[in-house]
């Protein structure tokens, strides 16, 4: 039964949409995932995606996993680009992860238009401005 699993507390474990130059010299935007805790997360699987109103018409960004084998102690991952169009969106991710034999599950939201240059902050992390959640 669902109430005998234990709901075991994520700390530490932080998503952040980040400004970067591209390759071109233009800018882009990346989902990074920060893990500032002493050990690793192992087998990361990751769910994204987008949803809300654009213009007043519902739309929904098609789902997106990743898997990433190890997020070092006091690392961090990239997830995924993330196109601007997108802003006006919810942005949701699900991360699932292991700590030694035990799993943690959590959930991170990005409000709509909450990723814009007004509410970016430095990330020492990833030594770029962004937006986090935790």
């Amino acid at each position: 039964m669902l109430k005998d699993i234990p709901e075991n507390k994520v700390e530490g474990v932080y998503v952040a949409i980040v400004q970067e130059i591209g390759t071109l010299g233009d800018t882009v935007w990346n989902a990074y995932i920060i893990n500032k805790n002493d050990y690793p997360l192992d087998n990361v699987l990751i769910m994204s995606f987008g949803h809300g109103k654009i213009d007043g018409e519902e739309r929904k960004t098609s789902v997106l996993r990743k898997l990433i084998d190890t997020v070092p102690s006091k690392g961090t991952a990239m997830i995924e680009p993330v196109d601007p169009v997108t802003f006006p969106l919810a942005a949701e991710f699900s991360i699932t992860y292991y700590k030694g034999r035990l799993i943690h599950d959590a959930q991170f939201r990005f409000e709509p238009n909450s990723i814009k240059e007004e509410e970016l902050i430095f990330i020492p992390e990833l030594d770029k401005k962004g937006v986090i959640q935790s």
